[in-house]
């Protein structure tokens, strides 16, 4: 077996545990049924929206009608249960398709009116890796019924907890390469070195009124530092890659990606409470995370109980 398809497989079915897909899977569809309370379909179906629907991807294949109020109500209601009941890992395996497919629509009607934002777009993606993974064998009520019925255990460790992990590392990482290649294809190093961020920053603080008051605007008029910040972002996507191949690079890249979107976040109010920001969950080890703490706990509780001195 050749080297690389040693690393190949190494990464993608190494032994994992399954605490490092059932907590994200907690986190995620916690924040988007969190979110899932902003979506308001009463403005459906107004002669307004029936002229500005355009139609996209699947949509196209559907009706050409927009959807109506009362459909778009009844399934973001079963989204919304769908959602409860993954984060709980109830039904875990069904709940996460359904997830995964009403999120599809209920998130993705709301593209079809030229334009097309890409705030919740990871997260539905990383759904759709959790319903065919076994994200429900630890954190669940499922694991728990099936302790008390005396079912199989599932494994301590195994590849099925492995590549789900990993997958959501391939879709995000190439989410933030795609967004530097397209800065380049379409703007080039003008991007960098001219003032389209300091412009960028402008124009979000009057539209947008992002939490940090007036700080963009400040930045915006020191056209050094928004280069370099132009410069650092480009370049930060461009590397998201590397965080596939090198636990090292991965610990200084993603938690860069994630201080760029808070930064975005905060500067330009941009997606401020995007779920996308849970899909960070999948890169931390929970399983060694909860080892430390347990460890730790077990120290503290030794030198606290007078029997061990």
């Amino acid at each position: 077996m050749s080297r690389f398809t040693q690393a190949w497989n190494r990464f993608w079915f190494a032994p994992g545990f399954a605490v490092d897909v059932a907590t994200p899977r907690i986190l995620l569809c916690g924040f988007l049924l969190f979110r899932s309370r902003g979506l308001d379909v009463s403005h459906v179906g107004t002669p307004f929206f029936d002229e500005l629907w355009r139609p996209i991807s699947f949509f196209s294949l559907l009706a050409g009608a927009v959807p109506s109020a009362e459909l778009l109500d009844q399934l973001t209601n079963v989204w919304r249960l769908a959602l409860a009941f993954g984060c709980i890992g109830l039904l875990t395996r069904p709940s996460m398709v359904l997830v995964f497919l009403l999120g599809l629509y209920v998130i993705g009607w709301g593209q079809n009116f030229g334009k097309v934002m890409h705030s919740h777009h990871v997260a539905l993606l990383c759904t759709g890796i959790l319903a065919f993974a076994r994200c429900g064998d630890a954190w669940s009520v499922d694991a728990l019924l099936r302790r008390r019925r005396g079912g199989d255990l599932p494994p301590e460790t195994s590849s099925e907890y492995t590549w789900p992990v990993r997958a959501a590392w391939l879709v995000m990482t190439l989410m933030f390469f795609a967004a530097g290649v397209a800065k380049l294809r379409h703007a080039g190093l003008e991007w960098i070195f001219s003032d389209s961020f300091s412009r960028l920053l402008v124009l979000k603080h009057y539209e947008k009124q992002a939490d940090l008051g007036s700080w963009g605007l400040r930045i915006a008029q020191i056209g050094w530092l928004c280069q370099t910040l132009a410069f650092v972002s480009v370049a930060i996507e461009l590397g998201a890659p590397l965080a596939l191949v090198s636990r090292r690079l991965r610990m200084l890249i993603v938690p860069s990606l994630l201080g760029m979107q808070i930064g975005i976040a905060a500067l330009m109010g941009v997606h401020p409470r995007s779920p996308n920001f849970a899909c960070y969950a999948f890169f931390v080890p929970w399983h060694a995370l909860g080892a430390r703490v347990s460890r730790a706990l077990g120290r503290a509780g030794a030198r606290a109980d007078p029997a061990t001195r």
